[in-house]
């Protein structure tokens, strides 16, 4: 059966996908720990396909009241990674470096607590798509973060205008000493997953 989006996939292809968040959040996690000097930890990705205006609802109801950055990936593997970062957690994450710092909102966040914050999510794309590389053989490039108004528009606008379904693989990474918790949202391209299935030896 030819597949034509992520509402059909089978239960094998949404194992393959669990597996990629697991190493990717994996090294994600590891990053972290390495920059806070603090264990970490990860839960079970969770895998959701929805429609478009399924996505865009939660995207923008999992991205309110947080620090949302969103990095674009490139080469062989296209999508998206959306960081949605409570306040409580970049408060953990920035005090490491600036002792005091206290974030209740998004006007707390200073121009040093930002240059940490981005640091934060440079440092953890680059894990979580190099665990990926090394589990597929892709290539995978990573933007620079960026910020947007409206950031359901700018994952569903850069998307394939015939795609309507979105898959996206929802991981959590947790900060051990203080149980907080912070969420990564991998948007893959259709097309990307069908070539890695293909890749894989699996029908898609």
């Amino acid at each position: 059966m030819i597949i034509s989006n992520f509402s059909q996939f089978s239960d094998l292809h949404v194992s393959v996908l669990q597996e990629l968040g697991n190493m990717g959040s994996g090294g994600a996690a590891t990053a972290l720990a390495d920059m806070l000097g603090t264990p970490t930890d990860i839960s079970v990705p969770i895998i959701k396909t929805v429609g478009k205006a399924e996505a865009t609802v939660l995207i923008n109801t999992l991205s309110s009241a947080t620090i949302s950055e969103l990095i674009t990936l490139s080469g062989d593997m296209k999508g998206h990674l959306l960081h949605i970062i409570p306040f409580k957690f970049a408060e953990k994450v920035i005090s490491t470096y600036f002792p005091g710092t206290v974030i209740n909102n998004a006007a707390d966040l200073d121009e040093m607590g930002a240059s940490v914050i981005n640091e934060l999510v440079n440092i953890t794309s680059g894990s979580y798509v190099n665990a990926m590389a090394q589990l597929t053989g892709m290539f995978i490039d990573i933007s620079t973060p960026g910020k947007y108004a409206d950031t359901a528009s700018a994952i569903i606008g850069t998307c394939h205008a015939n795609e309507n379904a979105f898959c996206f693989v929802n991981n959590t990474i947790i900060i051990s000493d203080c149980n907080q918790k912070s969420n990564m949202l991998f948007f893959p391209e259709f097309e990307t997953i069908k070539i890695l299935m293909n890749k894989l030896g699996i029908e898609c």
